[in-house]
């Protein structure tokens, strides 16, 4: 018989998972400067690397829906253990908008002015460009843009990069927390901790809810096509297209949650099925988006294929995942390692994007080939974030905010 959840509000094999999430989002983000499609990024390599650009399209597919599978799941026990809403609301709002707000304002500009010189943007000084970009923050117009390098050109004035995931996320918990309060005080008596739930239950709960996100994603993609991005104020540019995938699996997360779901190692056979559908999901996904719809070759059937295709992958990358990291052994030398890793995957999350933008620009002219430059500044993107959060950003969160205002206040001073 299944034991029943415990009461704490940590798994390890969740907890590892979204380290490793938010490592995937940092290859992510490199191979994004050695791509020939992104040319709006902050720094492109002179020597771009083709097989990259699959590589980013199958990362990008499953990355960020995994994390808001994990933040719904982690939001039912913390709710549970804070006991009520405002103290709990108040709590996300120190952990998720308050680093946002501080890297949004200070880092944040210095990526932008790399990008703006870069493209060959007016030759100013970065305190202007500094006043122009924090103007932005009061320009709340609305609006639907078509094309990623139009969309990136109209955020010009203020760019959340990668941060846009934080304010995003504390909206999902505000609501799903308010409707889970709710949801108790007009609901029945609690009753006691449910058991996990067998895995053919957890499965037919999936595919259920696999199937739910694909049809949402079609009625969304049929009324604004994945090209099309909606601008809602300074803080989000985002794609409507992907709503239903992000608000989905973070709504699945809560109900695995509620339902008393663990991860499970799972039969053997179970996983290689698993594991054989992501594979096959990373290679699809790529090979229609780069061949089918990035070509002008879209169709009536392109929406429905597109759906399918996304959602699926993602099925298979949370069935696979999770499956594989409930496998790790607490004693084993990977699972020690992402257990230090783990404390700092916020941080991480927060400082890769200026750090690698840094790291690329100092190793741009390095003659270890493009290989190597990409090697080295993942590694390099994540040791100095995690560094950075061991040694100031959790120890001195005071001094670490001071010092980015610091630093961009003498930037500003330096170069008006």
């Amino acid at each position: 018989m299944s034991e029943p959840r415990p009461k704490h509000d940590r798994d390890l094999p969740l907890d590892a998972l979204r380290l490793c999430l938010v490592l995937v989002v940092v290859v992510f983000h490199v191979a994004m400067g050695f791509s020939r499609t992104t040319p709006w990024w902050p720094i492109v390599d002179s020597h771009p690397i083709p097989a990259l650009t699959g590589l980013m399209v199958a990362l990008d597919g499953f990355q960020l829906p995994s994390l808001f599978f994990v933040a719904g799941y982690f939001l039912v026990p913390s709710l549970d253990r804070r006991g009520r809403l405002w103290p709990f609301l108040a709590g996300k709002a120190r952990r998720l908008l308050a680093p946002f707000a501080v890297v949004f304002v200070t880092l944040g500009p210095i990526v932008s002015y790399t990008r703006h010189l870069r493209l060959g943007g007016e030759r100013i000084g970065f305190g202007h460009y500094l006043v122009e970009q924090l103007r932005g923050l009061l320009d709340w117009r609305f609006g639907t843009l078509e094309g990623v390098t139009t969309a990136a050109s109209a955020s010009d004035r203020i760019h959340t990069w990668h941060l846009w995931f934080l304010p995003f996320l504390f909206l999902l918990v505000a609501l799903g927390a308010i409707a889970l309060v709710a949801a108790k005080r007009l609901g029945p008596a609690p009753r006691p901790p449910r058991p996990s739930p067998s895995g053919l239950a957890s499965l037919g709960w999936l595919l259920a809810a696999g199937a739910a996100i694909a049809a949402a994603t079609i009625a969304v993609e049929l009324a604004a096509p994945m090209n099309v991005w909606w601008r809602l104020g300074p803080l989000l540019v985002l794609q409507p297209s992907r709503l239903p995938l992000h608000v989905g699996m973070f709504a699945l997360g809560v109900l695995a949650a509620r339902r008393g779901w663990r991860p499970g190692p799972g039969s053997g056979p179970a996983l290689a099925l698993f594991a054989a559908a992501f594979a096959a999901g990373l290679t699809a996904l790529p090979s229609y988006l780069t061949s089918v719809l990035y070509a002008g070759g879209a169709t009536r059937a392109t929406p429905v294929i597109h759906a399918l295709l996304r959602t699926g992958l993602n099925v298979a990358a949370l069935g696979t995942l999770t499956m594989a990291f409930a496998r790790l052994e607490p004693g084993a030398r990977l699972a020690r390692w992402l257990g230090r890793l783990a404390p700092y995957t916020m941080d991480i999350y927060l400082l890769h994007l200026p750090v690698l933008v840094a790291l690329h620009t100092l190793l741009y002219l390095a003659p270890i080939g493009a290989a190597g430059r990409f090697a080295a500044i993942a590694v390099g993107a994540v040791a100095v974030s995690a560094a950075a959060s061991r040694w100031i950003v959790r120890p001195r969160p005071a001094l670490a905010a001071g010092g980015a205002v610091a630093l961009v206040a003498a930037l500003a001073l330096a170069f008006p």
